[in-house]
């Protein structure tokens, strides 16, 4: 009587788990790699991933083959867990790229409504283009900054859509540009109105938006503290 173990086929399961786990990191890196080019957001998340994908793939040619499954395992959940994790912290962005501007305040507004005063779209034809978040993290405030310039038909028809909507309005003073403003230097030698669109009125939690526009209607900047 053949008394012979049974061979098991734990190769092929083995390989079965090994592909599971990569199409898993694969599905997850690529959905990263579409958000960071549509909004900037999400390059360290990419790269976690993509570093993940490399680690199992290692495991898969070199761990035997009990090794490589609990490895495998291990680094897979702490991937999906880290991520799910991330997942809840807002990123900054830097953009200069108009194309992404619906995509990055979407994006933005998941966490937080920092852009409710903010544009739906932007012109067709604009130049200086610049837009930036700072995320608010525990009793520190964020910010969001767009700036570009514009023909003045454009800008006098921000300013006709959104000045009637203003709490008040002030000249823009060397002091705002300098210090309570960012990218103050978008607005060096030039003299604006700033409008206070919204304002919460708390000091230790200030959340307030404002639009400033160059007299020359040249230039226009929304800043939102959130």
């Amino acid at each position: 009587m053949d008394k012979r173990p049974v061979e098991t086929d734990v190769p092929a399961k083995k390989k079965t788990f090994l592909f599971i786990e990569i199409a898993i990191i694969l599905v997850l890196t690529a959905a990263f790699a579409v958000l960071f080019i549509f909004t900037g957001f999400g390059f360290l998340r990419l790269g976690g991933l993509i570093l993940t994908l490399g680690f199992l793939i290692l495991f898969a040619v070199v761990a035997d083959k009990k090794t490589s499954i609990v490895l495998g395992t291990i680094v897979t959940a702490a991937a999906i867990c880290c991520l799910a994790f991330m997942s809840l912290i807002p990123c900054g962005i830097t953009s200069h790229s108009p194309w992404r501007y619906k995509y990055q305040k979407a994006y933005i507004n998941i966490y937080r409504n920092a852009t409710e005063c903010f544009p739906d779209s932007l012109p067709e034809e604009l130049n200086d283009y610049h837009f930036s978040h700072t995320p608010s993290m525990l009793q520190g405030a964020g910010d969001t900054t767009l700036l570009f310039t514009a023909s003045p038909d454009v800008i006098k028809a921000y300013e006709e859509k959104y000045a009637p909507k203003a709490i008040s309005s002030e000249p823009l003073s060397d002091g705002e540009k300098y210090y309570l403003i960012p990218n103050g230097d978008f607005w060096d030698d030039t003299e604006a109105t700033v409008y206070l669109l919204s304002n919460t009125g708390n000091f230790n939690h200030p959340h307030n938006s404002r639009m400033i526009i160059s007299k020359d209607h040249t230039k226009i900047g929304f800043y939102a503290i959130v």
